[in-house]
């Protein structure tokens, strides 16, 4: 991201760069894709922080592996409700499903 905000654009860049047109993409879909990136970035920065620092606090900090969640990252699928899950009822649009998540 840093590098990104450090490179000059001119206007004729941000034109011939423009998402929405070059794309076909609506504002809505690039900020959703931004959240996600940002997103992405602070939680491994979190965790390389974590990983590095924090162990020396304390013993319990001292993990010799250390693993991300990826769980807060909204779902591109459809919804997998509580209820359907507990019955055990998978939708049949449903992909790639962790049943073994909690």
């Amino acid at each position: 991201m840093r590098q990104l905000l450090a490179q000059p654009f001119t206007l004729k860049d941000l034109i011939t760069e423009d998402r929405l047109v070059n794309d076909r993409l609506s504002l809505k879909q690039i900020i959703l894709e931004m959240e996600d990136t940002v997103l992405a970035t602070v939680v491994t920065e979190f965790v390389a922080f974590v990983g590095n620092q924090v162990s020396d606090l304390d013993e319990a900090f001292a993990n010799t592996h250390l693993a991300e969640d990826k769980s807060l990252f909204k779902a591109n699928e459809p919804i997998w409700h509580q209820s359907d899950r507990q019955e055990g009822r998978i939708p049949p649009k449903l992909r790639h499903l962790d049943t073994d998540a909690t």
